[in-house]
């Protein structure tokens, strides 16, 4: 067994590099708008090899063929360079995570931050799921021996909190952790993840990515989809086929603190104003509204009436001048409560026609929940203390 476990980690990393190259050479291809036949015929026999590897570990898997002779038939047939290299690419993808699972090292993910919220959690482990596949481990979202906005439901309930509202990504235990063959830890907020940059939030392709990764990998869990069904019953299936917009704007903490890098939110009445022409330029009869903020609210129910749909139950005043996560526990706030309403108002963000929102990590969320929406439009007015209104005036220019 040792010598095939020093087997599947040689293949993990040959496999990567190979990837890696045909990534290489594909991207150059796109660029040049000319292949080389010959070097396609080299990828194929290659991953051939590789296969021949992976068969010999005695997997569940199997092996990979089928695939193969696929892509020998696209070869052999002068098939495009490109559509070669991404079936193979899809081959080593699918090897590399049999092998994963085969070796069962194991990542323990705990981010150590009592600050940020359900949503700004949600990226980041989006983030450190995607690294942990490609150092080569199973990842394990750990919310029990950990401190952050989680460890307290985790204590009261005595559950690893994160699975009350997400699956893990391979369905295992922390028992499978501690029993697996090798296992580290990712703590913190990774470079690559789903950002609040337009970078990000404009780019359709690295959204379909995180798309994929976060239905993949990161699941909501059976509680939470019974729980965002009921409310999408209740709340949004009696307007029938009737468009509807949906607004994310934040206010309290985030607008009284105003932290320092953290994007610059829409003023409610300006939102309110591209709100109400894009409803009529979209025909969007009704407003599904998500904020934690009760003057928020109140605006929107005095100019839009009735129309203005919501399924949060509890709302706080404007001016909050500290964190939410510090208010909540100063005033016995329950998490759990709050944490399924978010959920359940991103979820149901993701359900309307259209979206305005202002730069947040429940936009991200909705967005990713999120098929298409027929128009998107995020507010984008700089960070805070780096290039918001009160920065660019204070300049002479």
């Amino acid at each position: 067994m040792a010598k095939q476990l020093a087997t599947a980690d040689e293949l993990f990393v040959t496999a990567k590099d190979v990837k890696k190259i045909i990534i290489d050479q594909m991207v150059r291809w796109k660029t040049i708008a000319c292949e080389n036949r010959e070097l396609l015929a080299e990828f194929y026999k290659t991953v051939t090899q590789l296969n021949k590897i992976f068969i010999s570990l005695g997997t569940n898997r199997g092996s990979f063929s089928k695939q193969l002779q696929q892509v020998e038939h696209m070869v052999k047939t002068q098939e495009a360079g490109v559509a070669v290299c991404e079936m193979l690419l899809e081959i080593l993808d699918e090897m590399l995570l049999a092998v994963i699972w085969y070796r069962q090292d194991y990542c323990l993910i705990r981010r150590q931050d009592d600050c940020a919220g359900l949503a700004s959690h949600f990226i980041t482990n989006l983030g450190q799921i995607v690294l942990s596949l490609d150092q080569g481990y199973i990842p394990y979202v750990d919310t029990m021996d950990v401190e952050n906005v989680l460890t307290p439901i985790s204590r009261e309930l005595q559950v690893n909190a994160w699975e009350l509202y997400f699956g893990q990504p391979f369905g295992v235990t922390k028992e499978n952790v501690l029993q697996g063959r090798n296992h580290v830890m990712l703590t913190g907020i990774p470079a690559t993840r789903p950002s609040y940059n337009m970078d990000c939030l404009g780019n359709r392709n690295i959204m379909q990515m995180w798309k994929r990764v976060q239905r993949k990998y990161m699941p909501l869990s059976g509680k939470m989809m019974e729980r965002i069904a009921q409310e999408k019953k209740r709340c949004l299936e009696p307007v029938g086929t009737a468009k509807i917009m949906g607004v994310l704007c934040r206010g309290t903490d985030y607008t009284s603190l105003q932290p320092q890098g953290h994007p610059v939110q829409p003023r409610p009445k300006d939102l309110l104003v591209r709100v109400e022409q894009k409803m009529e330029e979209f025909g969007c009869e009704y407003c599904y509204l998500a904020t934690e903020d009760k003057g928020i609210l109140q605006l929107f129910q005095e100019r839009l009436g009735e129309s203005v749909l919501y399924t949060q139950e509890q709302y706080y005043d404007s001016q909050v001048e500290e964190l939410l996560s510090f208010y909540n526990r100063k005033h016995d706030v329950p998490l759990h409560t709050k944490n399924q309403e978010y959920l359940v108002a991103l979820a149901l963000l993701a359900e309307c026609n259209c979206l305005i929102a202002g730069r947040t990590s429940g936009t991200i969320v909705a967005l990713l929940f999120a098929d298409e929406f027929e128009y998107v439009d995020i507010w984008n007015d700089g960070f805070y203390g780096v290039d918001s209104e009160m920065e660019r005036r204070g300049y002479i220019i």
